[in-house]
């Protein structure tokens, strides 16, 4: 095999493999909306038989496994040990073609991950909001309920020790 036809292939399985991690991100925040649209709301969709997280868990287990299988090719490729196997340092190889070509499946890919990151740190906050409230309703209910502190007219501090809600008269 020459080696304008080896680099083609390596490009192609390469591309093949990226297209499929893009497809995978791309699922990722799908179901990551899905929860952050379901945060506090209801638990039957991550309840159901076709658990979108489930199905993602075992999609990303098989794209580890794809993943290590294309190390091993561009390692095999370069002639390099798998630790230095990069989609980065094949690039460095390839001719200007395929060069464009795994840079912008590599800047699609990045820009995947910065929105994945994004919505994490947002659903991330709605979590911790919502167990607060949570937490502070329950509080509310209970003994628990702190003393609410205000300031008087003179600036003094001041707590209010009023029962719980369920103890109050209306």
């Amino acid at each position: 095999m020459n080696e304008a036809h080896r680099e083609t292939a390596i490009t192609q399985q390469c591309l093949s493999h990226l297209s499929k991690e893009t497809e995978l991100l791309q699922h990722y925040i799908q179901v990551s909306m899905m929860i952050h649209d379901n945060l506090g709301v209801s638990t039957e969709v991550l309840e159901d038989e076709n658990d979108p997280l489930a199905k993602l868990g075992k999609q990303t287990t098989q794209m580890e496994k794809e993943r290590l299988q294309m190390t091993a090719a561009i390692a095999q490729y370069l002639g390099v040990p798998e630790q230095q196997a990069t989609v980065r340092t094949l690039m460095d190889t390839l001719g200007e073609e395929n060069q464009k070509l795994l840079a912008e499946k590599r800047d699609e890919l990045l820009g995947l991950e910065a929105s994945i990151q994004q919505q994490n740190r947002t659903n991330s906050f709605l979590i911790r909001h919502t167990i607060d409230l949570y937490q502070r309703i329950a509080m509310e209910l209970s003994d628990q309920r702190p003393a609410a502190t205000t300031y008087s007219a003179t600036g003094a501090l001041s707590s209010d020790s009023t029962t719980n809600l369920l103890q109050t008269d209306c």
